[in-house]
């Protein structure tokens, strides 16, 4: 169930990044974050969310985080500051949007610092992140805490103690199939996550008789977080210390295992151990800011990130793995990159990718792995990326399609040539605010069959001139899309033109197609002179097939030439081939 997420938020130094996630369900990523630190002026960011529970209670589901601190004593002092976050069109309700206080005693905190403990997890009643971590919201304050344990032996019978804060509360005994074991904490008592130990006892190795017991712990939650929440930066395994896991390296040695398994009498303490001195890689991230390409755009080009302590050179490796997508679909690469000390904080991989004429491939996938980190950095998530490629080579069929309704801005990029001359109302993604003249619709309040659009200024602003394209052009570029060379292609547009009496045919909203850095317009509806133009959907189906088998990029323009009241939007773009 779609909702829509409002968070409110200021950064101290302006350099600030937010991000917001769904468990561990990157949902959108703010950087610089502005506002007024000090006197409590926040900014708002926007996005939408699919709870699939459709509960109210949904909202515990969702973190913001702070992930780039900085700390530089009389330099500077990274800081974020979120004052609450707002859930609206929840079950479709419009009218009454439902807020979380940051301050609130059921929101809990990662990164907060107070004089009398420092940095601690907690319910801070707190709007600062000191210290990169996170937020977490909650429906209802927390009284008591169950912790919940998904465990099983190798043998079946083995036992472990939950202790808390040293002090044994119950004794469980696994099967060998994975089993939940729950304990419910006293109605007055909450639970933190470090309070929590789990204590393999009864260990038994007999290899003659082929015994050997060992303990698995797949995860624990501790009331309404489960292992994996506390592990937006930096690698979730830090978080677990051992004293009974066996590697081949050392043997038995207390210490940060990465292992979730017991191989002698022990135990798992969950809390903050080992910080990587040298930092951690995240998995890699498409430049593209798309997961899934067509066969034809070239090539994928993936950023490996350093983050965290940049301290001495580091190295990790790089290998792509094969899936439902092979070597006939994409050229393999590994490698290694070398970080310098304290300069290099990323690298760009590339990844080829054969445009092959075998249709019937739908979507096919690949891993782009990292592994065997050096230097004492870590991997964050595993180190695993799941890349998708779509055949182009489908006669019939929808080859692209866009209505806004995800989070981010879908690949499309905003003043791509760095050329725009707009000085207000340039094109943004997102939930369009109404605004009305004479009554009518102006700006449009919704996209087109849903909330979302490609809109030039989402805010209303005070009335209908507040925030309109002024004195020049606005551009927004699409992502790339490969054309087969046959068939019957065209695209089907929605969008909507307003503009005042004032506007002459000059005054636009434009669509071209580039191909190979030249433009060709599809699309251009201009002002109609001496009459006002309120704001309404319009569909139009335009060929494509001067493009066949050519990779093109739709390059939209709303320009105000006469300084009249101007707002354009996009709602849904549709490019399908028909035999």
């Amino acid at each position: 169930m779609l909702a829509i997420v409002d968070v409110f938020a200021a950064g101290a130094t302006g350099e600030e990044t937010m991000e917001v996630r769904l468990y561990d369900k990157v949902l959108a990523t703010f950087e610089n974050v502005g506002g007024d630190f000090e006197n409590g002026v926040f900014e708002k960011f926007s996005f939408y969310v699919d709870f699939e529970g459709g509960e109210e209670g949904d909202i515990d589901d969702i973190f913001v985080a702070f992930t780039n601190d900085l700390y530089v004593p009389g330099e500077v002092d990274r800081n974020l500051r979120v004052d609450a976050i707002v859930l609206s069109e929840f079950e479709g309700n419009t009218d009454d949007p439902i807020r979380y206080e940051t301050e609130d005693a059921g929101v809990y905190s990662t990164g907060t610092w107070k004089p009398e403990d420092g940095v601690a997890r907690g319910y801070r009643q707190s709007e600062i992140l000191h210290s990169n971590g996170f937020f977490n919201y909650s429906s209802q304050p927390e009284a008591n805490t169950s912790v919940i344990i998904q465990a099983e032996g190798s043998e079946g019978g083995e036992q472990f103690e939950l202790q808390i804060d040293g002090e044994v509360v119950e004794t469980f005994t696994v099967a060998q199939n994975l089993q939940t074991f729950v304990w419910r904490g006293p109605a007055d008592r909450r639970i933190d996550y470090d309070q929590v130990r789990i204590a393999f006892i009864n260990d038994q190795y007999d290899p003659e008789n082929g015994i050997d017991a060992n303990l698995i712990v797949q995860d624990v939650q501790v009331g309404r977080f489960f292992s994996r929440d506390f592990a937006i930066r930096p690698e979730r395994s830090r978080t677990v210390f051992s004293t009974g896991t066996w590697r081949a390296e050392d043997g038995i040695v207390p210490g940060v295992r990465y292992s979730d398994t017991l191989h002698t009498n022990g135990y798992f303490q969950f809390g903050d151990f080992d910080t990587p001195s040298a930092g951690f890689f995240t998995g890699a991230f498409p430049d593209q800011g798309e997961d899934r390409l067509s066969e034809g755009a070239g090539s994928y080009t993936v950023s490996i990130s350093r983050l965290g302590d940049l301290d001495g050179p580091v190295s990790i490796d790089y290998e792509t793995r094969p899936g439902s997508a092979d070597a006939s679909d994409f050229v393999p690469v590994s490698g290694t990159v070398v970080f310098a000390d304290g300069v290099q904080t990323s690298a760009d991989i590339t990844i080829p990718l054969i445009d092959d004429d075998e249709s019937g491939e739908g979507i096919e996938s690949f891993d782009f792995v990292l592994f065997n980190p050096t230097g004492g950095a870590l991997v964050n998530n595993g180190g695993v990326r799941t890349l998708e490629i779509e055949d182009n080579d489908s006669d019939i069929g929808i080859i692209y399609e866009e209505d806004f309704s995800g989070p981010g801005n879908r690949g499309w990029t905003i003043d791509p040539f760095g050329t725009d001359t707009a000085d207000r109302g340039q094109f943004e993604i997102g939930i369009p605010e109404e605004t009305l003249l004479a009554g009518q619709p102006f700006q449009l309040g919704n996209g087109f069959g849903n909330s979302r659009a490609l809109v030039t200024g989402l805010n209303a602003g005070s009335g209908i001139g507040s925030n309109d394209v002024d004195g020049g052009v606005t551009s927004a570029l699409s992502p790339q899309i490969s054309l087969p060379s046959s068939g019957n292609v065209s695209v089907t547009l929605s969008y909507t033109l307003a503009h005042t009496r004032s506007a002459t045919f000059s005054d636009q909203l434009r669509v071209g197609v580039v191909v190979d850095g030249e433009l060709t317009n599809i699309l251009t509806s201009g002002g109609n002179e001496g009459a006002n133009t309120l704001g309404r959907w319009r569909e139009v189906e335009i060929t494509l097939s001067d493009f066949a088998g050519q990779t093109i990029q739709f390059l939209v323009e709303a320009q105000d030439e006469t300084n009249t009241v101007l707002e354009a939007a996009i709602g849904s773009v549709r490019v399908e081939s028909v035999a």
